[in-house]
């Protein structure tokens, strides 16, 4: 076994780099960045075996671009959040709602109340579609 290595050490290492290459040109197609850059980095990437993947995961990976919108996503879903428990009905307004004003639409308000991720807030204007 480590004489079939040995003996085929660089025709593994190809088939390696290439199999590894394919995998970084479909992330490269997914990204849907500019074609130019798709084209060139793919051109590196099969021409030059190794020096392509090296010149594509130093320059071609954008992990500061990547880290601040994560950044942002977090800081965005905090801000949504407490927007939401700003706005969100309290179990004394809800009785309230209910005595006067919410008769015949009570099964909808208890089902936004149970779920979690549409919180029942006031100002709304809902339209029950029955024909979907």
């Amino acid at each position: 076994m480590i004489a079939f290595i040995k003996q085929h050490l660089w025709t593994i290492l190809i088939v390696l780099n290439y199999v590894v290459a394919i995998s970084a040109a479909l992330i490269i197609i997914l990204k849907n960045i500019n074609p130019t850059k798709t084209i060139s980095y793919i051109i590196v990437l099969v021409f030059f075996p190794f020096l392509g993947l090296m010149v594509y995961y130093l320059f071609g990976q954008e992990y500061r671009k990547s880290k601040i919108f994560n950044r942002k996503h977090i800081r965005n879903q905090g801000i949504v959040k407490s927007i939401n428990k700003a706005l969100e009905l309290n179990n004394y307004q809800l009785k309230k709602l209910e005595s006067n004003l919410l008769d015949d639409k009570i099964k909808l308000v208890k089902l936004l109340k149970s779920n979690e991720k549409s919180p029942l807030t006031l100002k709304n204007k809902v339209t029950v579609l029955k024909n979907g």
